[in-house]
């Protein structure tokens, strides 16, 4: 089995946002362990590190908050607010 790499979590992270997009959503909260899981089932991996990254790529500095960042700035946790539309 091949886990999924940075460029899969890319799509799969736009496509939430066009989801909210649609919805009307103004912002959108992500958090790695919500993309994580959209992708890999519990116990089948971990792409804690590239998923915090793929966040953090898309982090416009003006707009996008920081909810909850852990210490390394990587894990489950890691949560950002993101201004909508992309």
């Amino acid at each position: 089995m091949t886990l999924p790499g940075a460029e899969d979590f890319r799509k799969q992270l736009n496509e939430m946002f066009k989801a909210a997009e649609l919805l009307g959503f103004d912002a959108v909260e992500i958090s790695a362990g919500r993309l994580h899981g959209t992708l890999i089932k519990k116990g089948e991996g971990n792409r804690f590190p590239i998923v915090s990254n793929v966040l953090w790529e898309a982090v416009r500095n003006s707009v996008d908050e920081t909810v909850y960042s852990p210490p390394k700035g990587k894990g489950p946790r890691l949560r950002i607010r993101y201004q909508l539309p992309r």
